[in-house]
């Protein structure tokens, strides 16, 4: 299936698509068509595309997954080394206010509290 969603990726129709815009949100959509496309072309529904898209963490260690996706063949990002329960770092952040702070004052780590972090990134 990743195979298939490579060559549909190198393919004329979805390159052209790609070339047309360059908004996250127009990508994203032609990511979903092409990975629909490949899970109806295997048999597979629409509620399927998350677990799909889940593969990559379930085979982290499988090189032939590794290389059948250019997008996880060239990903760079990593699972990082905090597990839970570990202290997270104390970086730098900046408020809604533009007010520079650490997070664990901001966070409340060492009071004996538990505190739980959500994060992300948006690019």
């Amino acid at each position: 299936m990743l195979k298939a969603e490579t060559d549909y990726r190198r393919s004329k129709e979805f390159q052209e698509q790609y070339s047309k815009k360059d908004k996250a949100e127009w990508l994203l959509s032609i990511e979903t068509k092409i990975q629909l496309k490949v899970l109806k072309e295997f048999g597979f529904g629409e509620d399927s595309l998350e677990k799909y898209r889940a593969q990559r963490g379930l085979y982290d260690d499988d090189n032939d997954v590794k290389e059948a996706a250019l997008y996880i063949k060239y990903d760079r990002s990593n699972k990082g080394t905090l597990n839970i329960g570990s202290t997270a770092p104390n970086c730098g952040l900046v408020t809604l206010e533009n007010k520079k702070v650490k997070l664990h004052e901001l966070a409340g780590i060492g009071s004996g509290k538990p505190c739980v972090i959500i994060a992300g990134s948006h690019t």
